[in-house]
């Protein structure tokens, strides 16, 4: 029979070589306008389940563009207004530049634009219990999606209307979800935490489908024996959990990557993390965490941590649905070993170079002989080549980012330190360090006493012009 499966839920993120088999058989998935639409519906049938309002045609309009709609365009006017290495200013002014600015505004309804505000101002307080901030997401920011609802645009007031639907659908979801509603009269306490978690379910995948996408595929399947779906994918690496932290400095030093995973949409799931580079391995136990950013604190069925593998299996019945695996990652102990090395030596070269050519502590005296610099600085030297070393990957070149420069920044403050000195004339060519004697120059005063003569001739040696004195 021909189906149109949900396959899995993806990230949206980019994402290369992406396979799908089902039952032996290549398929390819819909299109993502197509998928969103599905989406819209599949929430509509939640609300349903929960007892909830059920969003009218036109708020379902608005759900499908919420949870897809070309979103490059806001992106980057929010990071205009939120550069790097900045405090984050949250995405005001940025939605209104983005719904107004420019020649000609994506909307009218400019005078309203405080009322659409406040109406979606709870729906970023009820995200927050579900998953980390996301300026991208349409489900908690629905106001980046409003230029793609109509071809023709809506007016201010019809506008509003959506939003406030929008809201209250969700406030009703959420007072549901932690049983701050009148209780039906006859109601069991099975049927309130059914519709308990029915609500919670309609939350989830709510504010999922504003940070995911599902992939749908048309295929052919039996319905008289078992198939199997497989998928295969490459992602991004990221190194910080929310997508606003991407490019800071904080994401800059980080070494610990963080992936999502859907783990809930099979009878039993298995997930494994491998490291494939010989140069990176995995220092400690990997952190497992939802949405929010909570440890999850259930044990799995099996779960196992080595340098190189991070194995998850589990299938009880109330186990997350989606997961963030935080994965710390470093250099393999050789590698790491001979940067911390490198590093060390470099910086007691520089602390010789300070010392010996400019003060002494012992004699007050200065001064510091070619010689005595070219033993210091031609181990450093040796140290300075791992800077050339041809990284196997650019994971590994992430990893050893932090050390390298600490060990490019030290050699060139040795080298400008050396040349200081040359030219502060601390170090010198060809001389000796003032203070020391003079290196192959021998004085000898010898007098000599003889029988029967009282004043004998004094002999003042030197290896180069010998004299004699009477």
């Amino acid at each position: 029979m021909k189906l149109i499966l949900p396959i899995t839920d993806l990230a949206k993120v980019p994402i290369i070589d992406l396979h799908i088999t089902v039952d032996g058989r290549p398929v390819y998935r819909v299109e993502k306008d197509e998928s969103a639409r599905l989406e819209a519906l599949y929430l509509c049938e939640l609300a349903r389940r929960a007892e909830l309002p059920v969003p009218s045609p036109e708020l379902c309009d608005l759900l499908v563009r919420a949870f897809h709609f070309p979103s490059d365009e806001y992106a980057e006017i929010w990071k205009n207004h939120n550069p790097r290495f900045s405090v984050r200013r949250g995405g005001a002014v940025a939605v209104h530049e983005f719904l107004f600015g420019g020649p000609s505004p994506k909307l009218q309804g400019r005078n309203l634009y405080p009322q659409w505000r406040q109406a979606v101002s709870s729906i970023e307080v009820i995200a927050r219990k579900f998953m980390l901030p996301d300026y991208e997401s349409g489900a908690e920011n629905p106001l980046i999606a409003l230029p793609y609802v109509h071809p023709k645009g809506l007016d201010g007031q019809a506008i509003l209307e959506l939003l406030e639907e929008l809201s209250y659908v969700l406030k009703c979801a959420d007072k549901v979800m932690e049983g701050r509603v009148r209780r039906v009269e006859g109601s069991t306490p099975a049927e309130r935490l059914t519709r308990q978690k029915a609500a919670r379910k309609f939350l989830s995948a709510y504010f999922g489908c504003g940070i995911r996408w599902t992939a749908f595929a048309e295929c052919w399947v039996p319905l008289d024996a078992p198939f199997t779906i497989a998928v295969e994918e490459k992602r991004l690496v990221y190194f910080t959990p929310a997508r606003a932290d991407v490019g800071r400095f904080k994401s800059q030093i980080s070494r610990k990557v963080w992936s999502t995973v859907s783990f809930a949409d099979a009878e039993t799931n298995h997930v494994s993390v491998r490291v494939v580079d010989t140069a990176v391995r995995l220092r400690s136990h990997c952190e497992v965490l939802d949405e929010n950013e909570m440890k999850i604190t259930q044990p799995p069925y099996e779960e196992e941590n080595t340098a190189e593998l991070y194995l998850r299996q589990d299938s009880a019945d109330e186990r997350t649905e989606h997961i963030m695996i935080k994965t710390p990652l470093r250099l393999s102990r050789l590698n790491s070993l001979l940067l911390v090395l490198a590093v060390t030596v470099t910086a007691i070269g520089f602390g010789l170079l300070v010392w010996r050519g400019i003060f002494e502590p012992d004699r007050g005296e200065t001064g510091l002989a070619a010689k005595d610099a070219a033993v210091i600085l031609i181990p450093v030297a040796f140290a300075a080549s791992l800077l050339l070393v041809r990284d196997t990957s650019t994971l590994a070149m992430r990893i050893r980012g932090p050390l390298q420069y600490i060990l490019m920044f030290e050699l060139f403050s040795l080298i400008g330190l050396a040349f200081i000195l040359y030219l502060l004339h601390s170090i010198k060519l060809g001389m000796p360090a003032p203070g020391n004697p003079q290196q192959g120059v021998v004085s000898v005063s010898a007098r000599s006493m003889s029988a029967g003569h009282e004043n004998a001739p004094a002999w003042d040696a030197s290896p180069c012009c010998p004299t004699i004195a009477t």
